[in-house]
């Protein structure tokens, strides 16, 4: 019979053979993870140090242009433009466990891996489905502690008000709801994101709205060699809730004659300004309809040195001397750098 102590070291020594075993999963109930894939890769992530997550944003040029003569005395300008986004450190955690007597029915190491990668793979589908979940959700609130932020504290609707309702438009996404203060902390009258309302998905109401919203989230630098903005905008995309999208389509297709006989024309296909549409099931529970601008070259996931989502060591649980655990533990948290690339735009009640 195997042992506590040798299984640790036989899985810990042995995962390279963790493809064996071949099943179907079902643990995934939404039919699209649009977050988890992009916040939960190495490439995504940003490592910083500290007690809590600063970001550096310039919100000031010093005024210094002006048009001069010859022997006019110079006039210095020192602006302090430096402005910081300051976001607490969130830990996530998932884990999957062994009892001494599920392997003792294992006694084959092959089938011991079997069940190491299942349970390994339950342990990670919560995690991502956890992530998922919480991305798309409402913002947690100032008395929630724990809660990593997800998209919708730093994109923020405005439904009330002229500007937001019949107007315009604007950049009105300051304050998201459940805290006192703006997203990370700051206030400042351009840390604000795109923000209307549309009430019929038509050439003069939502089409032109949505229009709008892509053209005032593109800021271009004039000097492209900031790493902010890049021209082509290839890292924005468009979220929308599956009814909104069913319009999308059926405007596609109408706009379009010449379908063929494919009755799926344009169906997951829909792009606005060559830019993706993409339905997120977890919109379809929200009480508005909605299109969620998401610029992702804007979006970190922000970890400690060394901290992200780090496998442990199988080890002995506490008060159950037969059982086996392995966490999967990480320190992060959802940080916007620029909320004018990002909007939102609300429709009628779902």
């Amino acid at each position: 019979m195997i042992t506590i102590a040798e299984l640790a070291d036989l899985l810990l020594a042995s995962q390279e053979g963790l493809d064996r075993l071949k099943y179907t999963t079902l643990m995934y109930t939404l039919q699209r993870y649009h977050a988890a894939p992009k916040i939960l890769t190495e490439q995504a992530t940003k490592e910083l140090p500290g007690t809590d997550i600063r970001r550096n944003v310039l919100g000031e040029d010093n005024g210094s242009a002006r048009a001069t003569a010859m022997y006019d005395d110079d006039v210095l300008a020192v602006v302090d433009g430096l402005h910081e986004v300051v976001v607490q450190w969130k830990k996530v955690t998932a884990n999957f466990s062994f009892d001494q007597g599920e392997i003792d029915h294992n006694t084959d190491p092959v089938r011991i891996l079997d069940l190491y990668k299942i349970r390994r793979e339950q342990g990670q589908a919560a995690l991502v489905k956890y992530l998922e979940a919480k991305f798309w959700a409402d913002p947690p609130g100032d008395t929630d502690t724990l809660t990593p932020f997800g998209i919708f504290y730093w994109i923020v609707s405005k439904i009330t008000g002229a500007s937001a309702t019949t107007g315009a438009g604007e950049f009105g996404g300051i304050t998201p709801s459940g805290h006192a203060n703006p997203s990370g902390g700051l206030t400042h009258a351009q840390w604000r994101n795109w923000t209307h309302s549309w009430t019929t998905f038509g050439e003069d109401d939502l089409i032109k709205k949505w229009a709008r919203m892509h053209r005032k989230t593109n800021f271009i630098a004039p000097r492209p060699t900031q790493e902010n903005y890049t021209e082509a905008r290839d890292q924005q995309v468009y979220y929308t809730d599956e009814y909104t999208l069913e319009a999308a389509e059926k405007r596609a297709r109408q706009q379009n004659d010449n379908h063929g006989p494919d009755l799926g024309m344009y169906f997951d296909e829909v792009i606005f300004k060559r830019h993706p549409v993409r339905w997120v099931p977890a919109l379809d529970t929200k009480t508005n309809q909605q299109i969620v601008a998401v610029d992702w070259s804007t979006i970190e996931w922000c970890v400690k040195p060394g901290g992200f989502l780090v496998e442990g060591k199988p080890q002995p649980v506490a008060n159950k001397h037969t059982v086996l655990a392995v966490f999967i533990d990480g320190e992060g948290n959802l940080v916007c750098r620029d909320r004018r690339q990002n909007g939102i735009l609300i429709g009628p009640a779902i």
